[in-house]
């Protein structure tokens, strides 16, 4: 429990969503939301705070999401720490394979990565195309898994 406590604040949870509509059916998302988002081409990218799923950061429009989501999660690796990184796709083990990809080659500082699908629960609002990555800041001396 202490292991469990001492590291929470060491992971940062992100989430790409393709479409919107699954985070207003499932009750995450006011519709006016999505519509302001649409209007604008707005793409969010998500997060946990504090347990609740919020806003974390934006980008316009969908061409090369993939590569925009990298830029924006490279803001989020330091290069003097360690990480383990695993991405969770929601049928889109391509768009989850070109992330990986895309982070590192920008980043000899990924100890360990995992690619596999993302649960039902976390799918289900983001719906087909959600892309979601965990980072794991690691100590050198640790024994992290």
């Amino acid at each position: 429990m202490k292991s469990i406590e001492k590291n929470k604040n060491k992971i940062q949870l992100f989430l790409l969503v393709k479409d919107l509509t699954y985070m207003v059916r499932g009750g995450r998302l006011p519709s006016k939301v999505k519509t302001i988002a649409n209007l604008f081409r707005i793409t969010p990218i998500l997060g946990n705070k504090n347990g609740k799923i919020v806003p974390r950061g934006v980008f316009f429009g969908s061409k090369n999401r993939i590569e925009k989501y990298a830029k924006y999660l490279d803001s989020k690796i330091k290069e003097d720490k360690q990480y383990n990184i695993m991405i969770a796709h929601a049928n889109d083990l391509e768009n989850g394979q070109k992330l990986l990809n895309c982070i590192l080659t920008n980043h000899s500082n990924i100890k360990k990565h995992y690619i596999l699908e993302l649960g039902g629960a976390l799918g289900a609002h983001t719906g087909p195309g959600g892309l979601a990555i965990g980072i794991q800041e690691i100590n050198d001396n640790s024994n992290n898994n």
